[in-house]
C-alpha cells in the first residue's frame, strides 16, 4: 500500500505523501516488535521462572520484526496472540525503506523534501519535530533549489518559512514551499500548526 501510494505521489499528486507518512507513523512503526519493559513484565507474569526465561530468549530473536493481523487499536487480533508471518518481515522493511528513500529526492527541478521524517541524505539533512510540533529543519549539503512540503492539511496562511533563522517569504510551488539559490550549509525551516481532526471509518463486520 505504501509503495503504491508513493507511486501516485510521484505522478504529480504530492498530497499522497501524507498518506505514506501517516501509515508509517500510525501503523508500521507500531507493528515493529521490540521487547519493552512492559512486555517483559507481562510475559514473566504469564510465564514465570525458567519457562519465561526461555520464551523471552526466543522472543529476542524476533526483535525488529513486524507483526501482522493487527487490530485497529491493538497489536494482536485474538487474545494474547501476536502473529509474525513470513510476509510481514520483508514488507515491513520495504515500507520503511520506501518512506526513507522518498523523504528526500533530487530531480531536474532541485531537491524535494516530501515528508517530515529524519533523514541524513547526500543532498540534505532533515530533522523532524513531528508529531509534537509541526516543524522541519533542512540543512542543505548541495547548492540547488529546494522545495519543502508541509502536510497538505496545514492551512497555507499559517505555514511559516525561515532561512538561517530569518523569516522568509512563503512561496508556494505545487504544494511545496520554494527556497531558491540555496547554498550548502543553509538551514531551511518550515513550521505549521498541529491540528486536531476526527475521521469516521465504517468497518464491515
Amino acid at each position: 500500500m505504501i509503495d503504491m501510494t508513493a507511486r501516485v505521489a510521484e505522478c504529480g499528486y504530492p498530497g499522497y505523501w501524507d498518506a505514506v507518512e501517516r501509515f508509517v507513523r500510525n501503523y508500521i512503526r507500531e507493528a515493529q516488535f521490540f521487547i519493552t519493559p512492559e512486555y517483559e513484565a507481562l510475559y514473566r507474569s504469564l510465564h514465570p521462572g525458567e519457562e519465561g526465561d526461555k520464551g523471552l530468549a526466543m522472543a529476542r530473536d524476533f526483535e525488529g520484526g513486524f507483526q501482522g493481523a493487527m487490530g485497529i487499536n491493538d497489536r494482536c487480533y485474538a487474545g494474547t496472540t501476536m502473529d509474525m508471518m513470513g510476509c510481514c518481515m520483508p514488507e515491513g522493511m520495504r515500507a520503511l525503506h520506501t518512506a526513507w528513500l522518498n523523504t528526500v529526492k533530487r530531480d531536474k527541478a532541485g531537491v524535494r523534501v516530501n515528508m517530515c521524517f529524519d533523514r541524513d541524505a547526500p543532498e540534505a539533512k532533515v530533522v523532524s519535530f513531528a508529531p509534537k510540533q509541526g516543524r522541519m529543519t533542512v540543512t542543505a549539503k548541495v547548492a540547488d533549489a529546494f522545495r519543502l512540503r508541509p502536510p497538505a492539511w496545514a492551512p497555507r496562511d499559517r505555514v511559516k518559512a525561515y532561512r538561517n533563522g530569518v523569516a522568509a517569504p512563503v512561496a508556494w510551488d505545487d504544494g511545496y514551499v520554494a527556497f531558491d539559490n540555496v547554498a550548502p550549509g543553509d538551514a531551511l525551516t518550515l513550521t505549521w500548526p498541529v491540528l486536531r481532526f476526527v475521521q469516521t471509518q465504517h468497518v464491515k463486520n
